[in-house]
């Protein structure tokens, strides 16, 4: 009796382990990330594989499209804004912003501009303490602005606009960010 029901609950992990992976599979299958045509200045990790750069791109007199690659320390659009203006932006795509997290810890993979769980507190390494992990965030002159998916920033300082993921190792990353801004 005592070796049927170490049978029946050592088939019951294994059952769960399977089911949990392959709901593990569907969450989190990625994308791939196209890579633009139109390159400027942007830090790139040194690789043979293709990176996506950043670039901008102006699309009407106040709106431009904006990709961020994953690797970018705080990439400058040369969007001027002066202070108290307001932006709304809208960001999309995915980075790979921690890949050597183990699974279990939910800490790697793709994120969206959201990124992930704040940052732990005593860590003050990363761009933003207030700003998930691996999400869009913006800097003009001395402030910065948590972005995420979407935002509506009224400007503390004049200056042009920056942005980078949120992550204190930008080396491992892949990946980009579209951004809309519109002012």
């Amino acid at each position: 009796m005592a070796s049927q029901t170490k049978l029946t609950i050592g088939l019951l992990v294994v059952g769960a382990a399977c089911f949990a992976l392959g709901i593990y599979s569907i969450l989190y299958k990625s994308e791939p990330v196209p890579t633009p045509v139109i390159t400027t200045q942007a830090e790139t990790k040194k690789t043979d594989e293709p990176q996506a750069k950043s670039y901008v791109e102006q699309l009407e007199a106040n709106r431009w499209k904006v990709v961020v690659d994953g690797t970018a320390r705080w990439f400058s659009t040369n969007i001027p804004v002066a202070k108290a203006e307001r932006l709304e932006i809208h960001a999309s795509g995915h980075v790979v912003w921690n890949p050597d997290n183990p699974t279990w810890l939910n800490l790697h993979g793709t994120v969206n501009p959201n990124g992930t769980r704040l940052p732990n507190p005593d860590n003050d390494t990363f761009p933003m303490k207030n700003a998930g992990m691996g999400s869009l965030i913006l800097r003009i002159g001395n402030s910065k602005y948590a972005v995420g998916a979407d935002a509506k920033i009224k400007v503390k300082e004049s200056g042009d606009i920056e942005l980078m993921v949120n992550d204190d190792d930008l080396s491992d990353n892949s990946g980009s960010f579209t951004v809309d801004i519109k002012r």
